[in-house]
């Protein structure tokens, strides 16, 4: 089962804040019929950027959420045209992470990580932040679905 699809990730979007981000995204997730009950899982998402801010530094946030709402779990990848304040941090790449309450555990430290790992590399950083289409995109992401 692959994480990331080309129809969850979204380039040169306008962002004002992550409220805005979660909104948006939790949407698509719905439209992707990645989720049951977008409310639901939005309002997940949020709680946990209440209890810690998800803002990681190299331009990078990654939201997540786990609940019942989610079918099965996804990555979507969007980036600002710029960077916007997230908490004090600066962000422009998202990574918002969505998995289903059960058996969620191992397969989200393995995403976490996978995410972390890559973004301390400046090539991926880089090529993440300058590729110009979904498809490229899509093609560097696969390096973080294993």
């Amino acid at each position: 089962m692959a994480l990331i699809e080309k129809e969850l990730i979204c380039l040169n979007k306008e962002y004002k804040d992550k409220y805005q981000v979660i909104k948006e995204l939790s949407l698509l997730a719905k439209d992707c019929d990645k989720v049951s009950d977008v409310e639901d899982y939005e309002n997940t998402v949020l709680q946990r950027e209440e209890e810690f801010s998800t803002a990681i530094g190299c331009l990078s946030a990654v939201p997540h959420g786990e609940c019942d709402s989610v079918k099965e779990p996804f990555i979507i990848f969007s980036r600002a045209t710029q960077s916007f304040k997230w908490d004090e941090i600066d962000v422009q790449m998202i990574f918002m992470i969505g998995l289903p309450l059960k058996n969620s555990a191992e397969i989200h430290m393995r995403i976490l990580n996978n995410i972390a790992v890559n973004l301390t590399d400046e090539d991926f950083r880089n090529a993440l932040l300058t590729s110009t289409n979904e498809k490229e995109i899509f093609d560097i992401l696969q390096m973080i679905d294993k």
